[in-house]
């Protein structure tokens, strides 16, 4: 068997003209926003709660949290508009807090637009949205914490 040397991804190519590696993966910067959103008991079905615009190239990081149990509709959905459940999906009841965010994921550079199903990087912002599914079962709210990495 052969002794290798060899180097991560976090590394220039050794040749000149190498491809230079992604700045969010080499320095970039962790950065978190902690927010609530509030319903009442008389929200209706589709009403929109929005949580964060951020760049569509982010990597979305492992500590993205969402704690719902005080939430105040039967189910949870977190997405964009047009794909409300893109994120994650989960009858409130059985979920007290979602992680939809794997370190696995985060470590392979998972940009935010391929964490919400889009097809290409569309260079723009993208608004991470509550939707609700049906009317609200009662008052409630969530906390949650958005952990993004950019190189801003």
């Amino acid at each position: 068997m052969a002794v290798v040397n060899l180097k991560s991804t976090l590394y220039r190519a050794a040749q000149i003209g190498g491809p230079v590696p992604d700045a969010r993966l080499v320095k970039g910067n962790v950065r978190r926003a902690t927010g609530r959103i509030v319903n009442a008991a008389d929200d209706s079905a589709n009403s929109v709660y929005r949580l964060i615009r951020l760049p569509s190239d982010v990597i979305l990081g492992p500590g993205t949290y969402f704690h719902n149990a005080g939430l105040g509709f039967a189910t949870t959905r977190v997405g964009i508009a047009g794909a409300p459940a893109a994120l994650f999906t989960k009858t409130t009841s059985a979920s007290v807090e979602e992680f939809p965010v794997t370190a696995i994921e985060a470590a392979a550079a998972t940009r935010l637009w391929q964490h919400v199903g889009l097809a290409a990087n569309p260079n723009a912002e993208i608004e991470l949205i509550f939707q609700a599914a049906a009317n609200a079962t009662g008052d409630g709210s969530m906390n949650f914490i958005i952990e993004w990495i950019d190189n801003l």
